[in-house]
């Protein structure tokens, strides 16, 4: 399994939320993170997948195509 850097977040605040030694405020709040870091995670996998649009005319030049 290939871990990116949002996966790993991702799976170390699923494990933060389950610590009974942090209080609840923490808990409650790490256990919410996972969810914002796979949206997060979903959002730049969409935006890797965009190709390049052709670059834009200017006024005066010629396009290569």
């Amino acid at each position: 399994m290939l871990r990116t850097p949002l996966t790993g977040l991702r799976l170390e605040l699923e494990e933060l939320s389950e610590r009974p030694d942090l209080n609840d405020d923490v808990r409650r709040s790490a256990a919410r993170s996972p969810a914002d870091a796979e949206r997060l995670e979903t959002t730049v996998s969409q935006l890797l997948g965009v190709r390049p649009r052709a670059q834009p005319r200017w006024p005066g030049r010629r396009s290569a195509c």
